[in-house]
């Protein structure tokens, strides 16, 4: 993900911490080998209050995308 998003594995690691955090992300295998990076899904899907402010901020975003 770092080398995709050019951006340093420790601030990657960082955000996906904080998206953990607010319950918008799970770590997507626990239980596998330890040496493995962890690999991460999304939860937007299931949290109600996220897809409501989404679905909330929708128009603004399409606003801001037609500029």
């Amino acid at each position: 993900m770092a080398a995709a998003l050019d951006e340093p594995t420790p601030q990657i690691r960082y955000h996906l911490r904080a998206l953990q955090s607010y319950g918008t992300a799970t770590e997507a295998d626990p239980g596998r080998n330890e040496n493995d990076p962890p690999m991460y899904e999304s939860a937007v899907s299931e949290n109600a209050e996220i897809l409501a402010l989404l679905e909330a901020t929708e128009a603004e975003d399409e606003k801001h995308e037609a500029k």
